[in-house]
């Protein structure tokens, strides 16, 4: 069964979507209450392990859903192999099985079989240890690297001989603007792709060199960005941090913003979510509806929420949106 799973803000955050994609049917969207068990906060990411098991990841916590209920992993003052922070902004299950969680408190692991958590701090006098406890998003490169965004850079975690070390990327200078990494996307040629606060930059996997691509003076905001994707067609889809769907060429390394893509009251909406779709399609999360958007002919079918119909979307919010491993959202 297809299902779509994503959240929104306000009461109801989890909705699943049964769907025959491109049939022309109208959209039908199942809502989860707090009777069953569902967050009633905000959810900022879904993953989902090797067990099939979803995590959400929510102001109030991580949540665990196992098709039948869901069960919730908090801070447990005075115990340190719990979170370090209720507040969790980003989950991601690695191609090795292990599930790594951004919260307000740092960055942890879970640990299945005691279903408790390692947390990593910052130790200045450890070295390799991780230079800051403010991250926000985790990917993995076609190396099985882990990297991590974070408010002031990028982080590569390495484990060897059970150790876990980081190496930090993006260092800057006392008194120069940071690097806030809000999204990674992984390139064909073994580089990284970050959508940050000083634009778009590039980093070569195989020589760790850093590039940042020159923002276009006629365009709005290319050196923000909040959301990034790669369609593995040479090119990639930015979010900007101000609203606004733009397009990168990776060999002309020219940008192009999609003046049409507008919500229902003609503006730019702002990004929260990309997820790949089918037929050269792509699922858009915004902050005013989803978008399936057909990138060929730039063309997008908005679903939003009709008060009259308890079957569409509880809210126009999404602040989340995950494709699971049978190919639904």
């Amino acid at each position: 069964m297809n299902t779509v799973k994503f959240s929104v803000c306000l009461l109801i955050l989890l909705a699943r979507e049964f769907c025959l994609p491109h049939t022309g049917l109208a959209q039908v969207f199942r809502h989860f209450s707090d009777n069953e068990g569902a967050p009633q906060s905000f959810i900022y990411s879904i993953s989902q392990d090797s067990l099939r098991f979803m995590w959400y990841a929510s102001t109030g916590g991580l949540f665990r859903y196992n098709a039948s209920n869901f069960k919730v992993f908090k801070h447990l003052p005075g115990d340190p192999a719990s979170l370090p922070s209720t507040y969790t902004t980003a989950v991601f299950c690695d191609s090795r099985g292990a599930l790594w969680v951004c919260s307000l408190g740092g960055l942890s692991k879970y640990d299945s079989k005691n279903e408790t958590f390692r947390t990593y701090k910052p130790d200045k006098k450890a070295a390799g240890s991780i230079s800051t406890v403010e991250v926000n998003c985790i990917a993995e490169d076609k190396q099985k690297n882990i990297w991590v965004g974070t408010m002031s850079g990028l982080e590569r975690v390495e484990t060897k001989n059970g150790r876990t070390s980081f190496t930090h990327f993006l260092q800057t200078r006392p008194g120069e603007p940071r690097y806030v990494v809000r999204g990674i996307a992984t390139g064909a040629k073994n580089e990284l792709w970050l959508a940050t606060s000083r634009g778009l930059v590039m980093l070569d996997g195989d020589t760790q060199k850093v590039f940042t691509v020159r923002p276009d003076p006629r365009l709005p905001a290319t050196n923000n960005f909040a959301q990034i994707y790669n369609d593995r067609s040479g090119r990639l889809w930015l979010g900007l941090k101000t609203g606004g769907l733009m397009q990168f060429d990776i060999s002309t390394h020219e940008f192009r913003l999609i003046e049409n893509f507008t919500d229902a009251n003609g503006g730019w909406p702002v990004i929260s979510s990309f997820t790949p779709g089918e037929d050269g399609r792509i699922w858009i999360a915004t902050m005013s509806g989803l978008v399936d958007f057909d990138k060929n002919n730039q063309k997008s079918q908005w679903y939003m929420n009709d008060p009259a119909d308890d079957r569409s979307l509880a809210n126009n919010a999404i602040l989340s949106m995950f494709r699971d491993r049978e190919g639904g959202l």
